[in-house]
């Protein structure tokens, strides 16, 4: 009975107890309820981190022409031909080229690739460029191309695999992990079913190099399109001709990164030597100008074409009608003989270039002219050693450009009126820092007698975007 009663008053008054504190509770939810309290209100803090001066980058060359089959003992290897020179820009000299590996039979390190490091300013401040003249049996002319940034998706405007047309993808990752690269193939007829372009390793610090022969036989106009997972690469094309028993020209265009409504392609040269006649026995002009383009919408649409010479001087070279993701080529109404800049505008993006032919008192040559990026800050350009090469400017702006052009410590001031196209002398093997006010496309051309290329300004590195950091 006691111990009953004892844990009758327990409970009660546990239950006591517990309506206390609930009582308690509630009256505090009431009070917060009704009572305002101070607060302190605070917006997102966050703050921006240059990560440029941290990353690090690399800048690869694509390294000397290579052949297949011109060894006898090996008819489907594929051999280094000659050496390919460099001309470097670096601000403070920095940049220090280092052979790479190469998928060929005779492993040449003078014929070998090269990559260079990049970090902190250089990456904006530093150029790279290569030439190269070939006088072989299937391999004769000049080519110089630019030096760039590997990439994860690039397109490479150039190359054909029809009878006497020989064109090899060259792709060389610098970095130290293996890239894993696909490739598409467009041609006149469309996207080319390509077996064998998926799943083509790429190892670190090397090359290889991949016949577009074989994977799209018989297509008269290309453009591939390169993908890589992994490591990164920078991609090249070299195509050389032959007719019947003489080669006829060989060049190599590296890649751009993306399409466009507007393509800008300067230094566009047209070379006539004198005394020479470019008209065939059937009164044909070989000396023709021929634009390549590719439209990546959906649907029709139409591009216009313009040439632009020195002092604003324009000549509309036509509109032409496209079809989607089929790649179109144009032959333009014959230039006289000059450097100009080629614009091409579209309603939708489009990728293009032009193919120029030049022909020589004792031999020809043909090169491929790339777009340009465009640049309203400081750049590099680096000129290889080839014939009396020039740098172009174009501005596509409204207003006047100021363009300071420095080379060992001196500089030149070029006035570049809107919507102009000027050419100025350079000095072969030299690099030159450009500082611009207004957006600029820039390029490199040479032409002589039967030898004939160029390259346009791509983006010195992609920069590094800054970090937004959110603080707490």
């Amino acid at each position: 009975m006691a111990s009953s009663q004892r844990n009758a008053l327990t409970l009660t008054g546990r239950i006591a107890t517990g309506l206390i504190a609930g009582g308690l509770t509630a009256g505090v939810i009431y009070v917060l309820g009704v009572v305002s309290v101070p607060t302190v209100e605070r917006g997102v803090v966050s703050t921006q981190v240059d990560t440029a001066a941290a990353t690090q980058s690399e800048l690869a060359c694509s390294g000397s022409f290579v052949e297949i089959g011109a060894d006898p003992a090996n008819p489907i290897g594929v051999v280094d031909v000659g050496e390919a020179v460099l001309a470097l820009q670096s601000p403070d000299g920095a940049l220090a080229p280092e052979a790479l590996s190469r998928s060929t039979t005779t492993a040449s390190e003078a014929a070998a690739p090269r990559a260079m490091s990049l970090s902190g300013d250089a990456k904006t401040t530093a150029a790279a460029a290569q030439a190269q003249a070939a006088a072989q049996e299937r391999l004769r002319g000049f080519s110089a191309s630019s030096c760039g940034q590997p990439l994860a998706e690039s397109w490479l405007v150039a190359g054909s695999t029809v009878s006497g047309l020989t064109s090899l993808v060259l792709l060389t990752n610098p970095g130290e992990v293996a890239a894993n690269v696909s490739l598409q193939v467009y041609s006149e007829n469309g996207l080319v079913e390509t077996p064998g372009s998926t799943g083509i390793v790429v190892e670190p610090r090397s090359q290889r190099i991949i016949s577009l022969n074989g994977l799209a036989p018989s297509a008269n106009a290309t453009i591939v399109h390169m993908q890589a997972r992994g490591g990164k690469v920078f991609a090249a094309l070299q195509q050389s001709q032959v007719q019947g028993l003489n080669a006829v020209g060989v060049d190599t265009a590296v890649a751009v990164s993306a399409p466009s409504t507007q393509l800008v392609i300067p230094g566009v040269r047209v070379v006539h030597p004198d005394g020479v006649s470019s008209i065939d026995e059937h009164g044909h002009d070989e000396a023709v100008q021929i634009l390549r383009v590719m439209s990546l919408a959906d649907s029709d649409s139409t591009v216009t074409v313009t040439a632009h010479g020195e002092k604003g001087a324009t000549t509309k070279l036509g509109t032409f009608d496209m079809k989607p993701e089929l790649v179109n080529e144009f032959e333009l109404e014959p230039l006289p003989q000059g450097t100009y800049t080629i614009t091409v505008d579209s309603e939708t993006p489009i990728l293009g270039a032009m193919r120029v032919f030049t022909i020589g008192s004792k031999s020809s040559d043909f090169a491929w002219f790339g777009a340009s990026d465009l640049f309203d800050e400081q750049a590099a350009l680096a000129v290889a050693r080839g014939p009396k090469p020039q740098i172009t400017l174009y501005n596509p702006g409204a207003k006047t450009a100021t363009v300071e052009l420095t080379l060992d410590a001196n500089t030149r001031s070029v006035t570049v009126p809107a919507g102009a196209s000027i050419t100025v002398g350079a000095e072969a093997g030299k690099g030159y820092s450009l500082d611009s006010d207004q957006l600029i496309g820039a390029s490199v051309s040479y032409g002589d007698d039967g030898q004939l290329s160029g390259y346009s300004l791509q983006s010195p590195a992609v920069r590094a975007e800054p970090l937004t950091v959110y603080t707490r």
